[in-house]
């Protein structure tokens, strides 16, 4: 776990080898409340940081749950962009390429 914040000023100050950054965080959906419980300033840290959040796991929670985390995850950060996702069932490939700005 990272905040994505400090590295990305890091390499804005000290990396001139690209033309832009895109930070994507990865938010598990299913952990969610028990890991927010513990390591919440890292969490809304990441979550800030974030053009691309991936809410993964949503097939392990019910749509009621999906939809009150993206709401918590949007009040956050209502600039980034938020894909429901399952690694299980396979993240589109529109997902990825909307993610990396393609």
């Amino acid at each position: 776990m990272a905040d994505p914040g400090n590295i990305v000023g890091t390499l804005q100050a000290y990396c001139h080898c690209f033309d832009s950054l895109r930070t994507i965080v990865l938010v598990d959906a299913d952990r969610w409340e028990e890991l927010y419980a513990v390591m919440e300033p890292l969490l809304v840290s990441q979550v800030r940081a974030a053009d691309t959040i991936l809410l993964n796991k949503v097939d392990l929670v019910n749509g009621a749950k999906s939809e009150a985390l993206v709401k918590e995850i949007t009040n956050l950060n209502g600039k980034a962009a938020v894909y429901l996702t399952s690694a299980v069932v396979g993240i589109p490939d529109c997902v990825w390429e909307e993610a990396l700005g393609r």
